[in-house]
């Protein structure tokens, strides 16, 4: 199973009405299990109970957490005014508020947290939250150049409490990113201070990434960016935590998130990556839109080649959110349809799709193909939902097996038809489908 933690900065907002139902929005869209929250109020007696379905765990104004409803109790919650931790079976998760007031302070609340941890030594722990440091010069800019905020007796303290609790910096899977940035008056500061700290022991069961969209556009409730980390649990050393699998049917029915089955640490071209670029040389077309493009990966793989490359996703966290704003010779949807829950999404998805098509331009459609998916659902006992299967219901990961000629029949619904090129865009072990305008 997964384990997914949020931990955010709220900057004393949770006591807004606007602020707590955005808060609400952003943990029911990122299926958080659980959710550590730093600077949640400005007195003890704003922190709410309840946080949509999530209820609260404990906490003070510097440091509170909410559990979602169906998932048991931690066995052990204890406080410091900084710091809290909560025992989920083999797991232990630290909370961490520090000042921002001066490196000595800082300090002397790591020294605090470190004594802290000495009572879990060898059990796997999470440590997240504002720490108010940036490890390293390079994540605590000023104007371009390093910062002082921070120096070696706040740094120096943050390293020993990792050495001697033997906790990694887990960096996001798309690398090193800032967490807050702010412009007053001359100066434009950019800092990672808001960390993930995870045993070196599961660094390899642990995926973290930023989700930069709470303090950014139109829908930003807090100045910094949101953490959110999925820890694997199915090791032997994580067995025990296992325990906190959901107890009631609150998620019988899930929403589908089509955004969770992005492949979070893929470093290669995909598939249909590398078939795009066969097809585009020997087409001759020169520019390319990336619909559904996750992370990125495939299309800074164009972009190596020298293609002119964009990428776009709905999901604000992935860094693509930005709709193009021009039309392109070649649209490329890999591995999207299959991830919608019904037909008529599949039809909007692609009608949204060719809008960015240049007149004469193509629009190549791959997906799962419904033999791979339906053996699949065998082989993992997925459970039946809709015309396709849950591959994690509680994260809400959808996948319906699809064919040419379902993709074709769908381009027909959204006003396109099969490109007279179709033979040279295909595949090996998936259906694809190349389409354009009348």
């Amino acid at each position: 199973m997964t384990l997914r933690i949020g931990s955010i900065n709220l900057n004393k907002r949770l006591g807004g009405q606007e602020a707590r139902s955005a808060l609400e929005r952003w943990l029911s869209r990122h299926g958080v299990d659980l959710i550590v929250v730093q600077e949640p109020v400005g007195t003890v007696t704003a922190l709410p109970d309840t946080i949509g379905q999530y209820r609260f765990v404990g906490g003070n104004e510097q440091v509170a957490a909410w559990l979602r409803s169906g998932l048991p109790k931690p066995g052990v919650m204890q406080m410091g005014f900084h710091w809290q931790r909560i025992r989920f079976g083999g797991l232990t998760i630290f909370n961490v508020y520090l000042s921002h007031e001066s490196t000595s302070t800082r300090a002397a609340q790591l020294r605090v947290v470190e004594a802290a941890t000495a009572e879990d030594l060898g059990v796997p722990a999470v440590m997240a939250g504002d720490f108010n440091i940036a490890p390293t010069l390079q994540d605590g800019l000023n104007n371009g150049q390093p910062s002082s905020f921070n120096t070696k007796t706040d740094r120096g303290a943050l390293q020993s409490l990792m050495a001697g609790a033997r906790l990694a910096d887990l960096l996001p899977v798309t690398g090193r990113e800032f967490t807050i940035e702010q412009t007053i008056g001359a100066y434009h500061t950019q800092f990672r201070s808001d960390l993930a700290l995870v045993s070196d022991s599961i660094v390899k069961n642990a995926i973290l990434r930023y989700d930069h969209s709470v303090r950014k556009g139109s829908g930003k409730f807090t100045d910094h960016s949101g953490l959110i980390l999925d820890l694997d649990l199915s090791d032997a050393s994580l067995l025990s935590a296992g325990k906190i699998e959901p107890t009631s049917s609150d998620d019988a029915a899930p929403t589908v998130r089509a955004y969770e089955t992005a492949i979070k640490n893929r470093t290669r071209p995909s598939k249909p990556a590398e078939a795009a670029v066969g097809a585009m040389r020997a087409l001759g077309l020169r520019s390319i839109l990336d619909f559904g493009c996750g992370m990125g990966t495939d299309v800074n793989y164009y972009r190596s080649l020298g293609i002119e490359a964009v990428g776009y996703d709905i999901e604000p966290s992935f860094g693509f959110a930005t709709p193009p704003s021009r039309r392109y010779d070649l649209v490329v949807m890999g591995y999207v349809l299959n991830v919608l829950g019904d037909e008529p999404a599949r039809v909007e998805a692609i009608r949204q799709a060719k809008q960015y098509l240049e007149p004469g331009g193509a629009l190549f459609v791959v997906t799962r193909t419904a033999t791979e998916i339906a053996r699949e659902a065998r082989r993992g006992n997925w459970e039946p939902f809709g015309d396709g299967f849950w591959s994690n219901k509680r994260r809400g990961m959808f996948q319906h097996g699809m064919t040419h000629d379902e993709i074709l029949r769908l381009g027909y619904a959204a006003g396109l038809i099969l490109h007279e090129a179709h033979q040279y865009f295909r595949v090996n072990g998936a259906s694809s489908c190349l389409l354009r305008l009348p």
